[in-house]
């Protein structure tokens, strides 16, 4: 794909968010702005379903058929909303006349579609209002990142990525007991992987470590950036960092602030 389509592309999909935000309240209503493009959601009876599928039933009608994990009434509302989401992106494609990408274009169209969903779920307006009274350090900016992931009914996931691309001085990243190595912490969720990338291992004996064990369950704490960049050594210029360590076997959350950029 030309660098000047996927730009247009991406332009005419973050308006088409705005105005289809823009329409009614908050939390956005996704499955009434679904049944506007004609859009059946249902959850597949096939419990060995793992993906997401979008299918023409007839001329501009379409069903979106959700892994059966995704239970409408279950509780994992967020990814629901931003899978039906994600499906929206792709209708708005098609009917742009985009129906069919080069095989190394299929992650830049998957990338504008989850861009739509982020846009759309929680849009500038919302972020803006949520932290204009933010003291702009990285305690405030994590704590708000739980507040706004609630009140959007998205997961926290999709409102970091909406967060670190709205305001590029943000970075979020998330680490959990790794399944292969338990004695190690493993980063299984970033918003900048040339940081800090998939993967990363932190084992017991790091400084970083003992923050976190020395920090309570369900607290915000802030980390020093001697201990981060011991383990990150990529990262510069941070002027604040914290820590949210979840009650859920050995999970944190981390959110950095850096100083050489100015907050969007």
């Amino acid at each position: 794909m030309e660098k000047d389509s996927y730009h247009q592309l991406l332009s005419y999909m973050s308006e088409t968010a705005r105005v289809l935000s823009a329409d009614g309240g908050f939390p956005v209503d996704i499955y009434q702005i679904a049944s506007s493009f004609h859009v059946d959601v249902k959850t597949s009876d096939d419990h060995k379903s793992t993906n997401v599928r979008l299918r023409t039933t007839y001329e501009n009608q379409y069903k979106a058929v959700l892994p059966s994990y995704l239970k409408l009434d279950s509780g994992v509302q967020g990814l629901q909303r931003f899978f039906i989401a994600h499906e929206l992106g792709h209708i708005i494609l098609r009917k742009m006349g985009v129906t069919s990408f080069k095989d190394s274009d299929y992650w830049l169209c998957e990338e504008l579609c989850n861009l739509f969903a982020r846009n759309l779920l929680i849009p500038d307006k919302i972020v803006d209002s949520f932290f204009v009274k933010c003291s702009l350090d990285a305690n405030s900016y994590l704590r708000g990142s739980f507040s706004l992931a609630k009140y959007a009914h998205v997961n926290w996931h999709t409102t970091a990525l909406r967060l670190s691309s709205k305001k590029p001085h943000l970075l979020f990243f998330a680490m959990k007991e790794s399944v292969k190595k338990p004695e190690k912490l493993s980063v299984y969720f970033t918003t900048e992987r040339s940081v800090i990338g998939i993967g990363k291992y932190i084992s017991n004996d790091s400084a970083f470590r003992e923050t976190m064990s020395r920090n309570s369950f369900r607290k915000i704490v802030p980390i020093s950036f001697e201990a981060l960049q011991n383990e990150f050594p990529s990262l510069h210029s941070i002027s604040s960092a914290a820590i949210f360590k979840l009650k859920r076997r050995e999970e944190c959350r981390i959110c950095l602030v850096r100083k050489s950029e100015s907050p969007g």
